[in-house]
């Protein structure tokens, strides 16, 4: 006798707007998630190509066809398909009329900055929100910035009297739409500030740390990657040992939470194609009660894909980690 072999059944992911680099990113991630199947992949502008030419993943998703999906017909295939979770990768202020039109049951991650200030929706900083993520129906997946920002963040929120994130960006982050953030001619050997004030990511950053934080991002002339500097004045003064056992103690069980010691801090270069946030670079002036924390990750990782993907299992109750490796990462791809 044939011994029976309990399989578990993948549950399915559809995903609207998936032609930029984050979409690239995730379905080369889904490639080896083994809790997870595509139901569809919605991209107006690659419809009719095949996954592989139009996104430059490979694997088992390469002839994958694209298809332009209006949200009546997105929310119809939800329903016909038996499809679990939702990722909008839309750009900002799209995403309302995919959302009206899809049941309340089929769980939603949203990639832009819609819902991020939407009580109606669970804020999806997994290391910190966990818990409340378990089974989350809607879910506003954080910013690459505020992602890097509030976990260096996070382990001084007692004592923070005010911060000030200092942030440079790979050219990925501006997108696939030209613009003077991602014109790699005016880029070269330069760094560009932009958008100095009130900033979408200082307002998401005050909102979900609950501090007073100012912001200033900058786009620098490589493609992938993120640095945020977060210089803190604290109510109560620390040492450089200090700063540091609090990032150890705060981040002990999360694997993709690395602390990085020693006389480097961390480097966009070491951060780019892993799946987790480095943090270190620890500086402390005991006298002025100043702490400052150095934080790196991949803008199109843990930035936005890995933790979608982290947020749609947490919905759907899977393993958090399911197809994420722990080391370096087999991205989708460096520079388009």
């Amino acid at each position: 006798m044939v011994p029976v072999v309990d399989v578990p059944v993948r549950k399915k992911v559809g995903l609207i707007g998936a032609r930029g680099y984050v979409g690239r990113e995730l379905l080369a991630l889904l490639e080896s998630d083994p809790t997870l199947d595509v139901a569809f992949v919605s991209s107006k502008g690659g419809a009719g190509r095949q996954a592989g030419e139009a996104i430059g993943v490979g694997g088992r998703f390469a002839s994958l066809l694209l298809e332009d999906l209006e949200p009546v017909r997105a929310a119809r295939r939800c329903v016909d398909e038996g499809v679990d979770a939702v990722v909008l990768g839309l750009p900002n202020g799209q995403a309302a009329a995919w959302v009206a039109g899809l049941s309340a049951q089929t769980a939603v991650v949203d990639l832009s900055a819609d819902h991020r200030f939407d009580d109606g929706w669970v804020y999806g900083l997994v290391e910190r929100d966990r818990a409340r993520l378990h089974g989350a129906k809607r879910i506003a997946n954080p910013g690459c910035y505020a992602t890097a920002a509030q976990l260096a963040l996070w382990p001084f929120a007692d004592v923070v009297e005010r911060a000030h994130v200092f942030g440079v960006s790979g050219w990925s982050g501006a997108g696939t739409s030209p613009s003077p953030k991602n014109d790699t001619q005016l880029l070269a050997d330069n760094v560009l500030p932009y958008d100095l004030v009130n900033h979408t990511q200082e307002r998401e950053l005050r909102r979900h740390s609950g501090l007073d934080v100012r912001f200033f991002p900058h786009v620098a002339p490589f493609f992938r990657g993120i640095t945020v500097t977060v210089a803190m004045d604290l109510r109560a003064s620390l040492t450089k040992s200090d700063a540091e056992a609090r990032l150890r103690e705060r981040y002990a069980h999360e694997p993709l939470v690395s602390i990085v010691e020693g006389e480097l801090p961390p480097l966009v270069s070491h951060a780019r194609a892993r799946h987790g946030c480095q943090l270190g670079g620890v500086h402390a002036h005991v006298a002025d009660r100043r702490v400052v924390v150095v934080a790196c990750l991949d803008n199109l990782l843990k930035g936005a894909a890995t933790q979608a993907l982290q947020n749609v299992h947490l919905a759907l109750g899977l393993h958090e980690r399911s197809g994420i490796p722990l080391g370096h990462a087999a991205a989708a791809g460096g520079h388009p």
